[in-house]
């Protein structure tokens, strides 16, 4: 199962494609593997960027950052699982959400430095990682404020 690719479709907002089986990644069609997940559906949060990244324990993840439509948008975790039906293996991603309500205004302002996740969020830019004192937690912090008009 190759890795989710997200997609503008306004027929069905919520879903994060997955390309096909080694061979097949541009399938995104179920016959070879492919298929898609909803995320945050029959929510105003809409994705907007994934990116790879991990959970609190280190474990890497997708993570899936969306936009709200008040403003301020949710985390997404998408971890990679399957099913056993009969003598088939069905592969699909859990999608849970993370900790906060911190999603992003850009899709193309979201980079991954220093082991953490920086981006755009609607109160100002936002750092998205571990801290020290805090085990297997990830912690979201605002970095600056936003601009405030005269």
């Amino acid at each position: 199962m190759a890795g989710p690719f997200l997609t503008r479709d306004a027929d069905n907002p919520y879903y994060v494609w997955n390309g096909g089986d080694p061979g097949f990644e541009l399938d995104f069609s179920p016959a070879n593997g492919g298929g898609f997940s909803l995320v945050g559906s029959g929510t105003k949060d809409l994705p907007l960027v994934i990116k790879p990244f991990r959970d609190g324990r280190g474990n890497p993840q997708i993570t899936v950052l969306c936009q709200g439509t008040n403003g301020t948008g949710k985390r997404f975790i998408m971890t990679p699982d399957q099913l056993t039906v009969g003598n088939t293996i069905v592969s699909f991603y859990d999608i849970t959400e993370d900790n906060g309500q911190d999603g992003t205004v850009s899709k193309d302002g979201v980079v991954l430095y220093s082991d953490s996740l920086w981006y755009p969020s609607r109160d100002g830019f936002k750092t998205t990682g571990t801290k020290p004192q805090l085990q297997n937690v990830l912690s979201t912090n605002r970095v600056s404020n936003t601009i405030q008009p005269d």
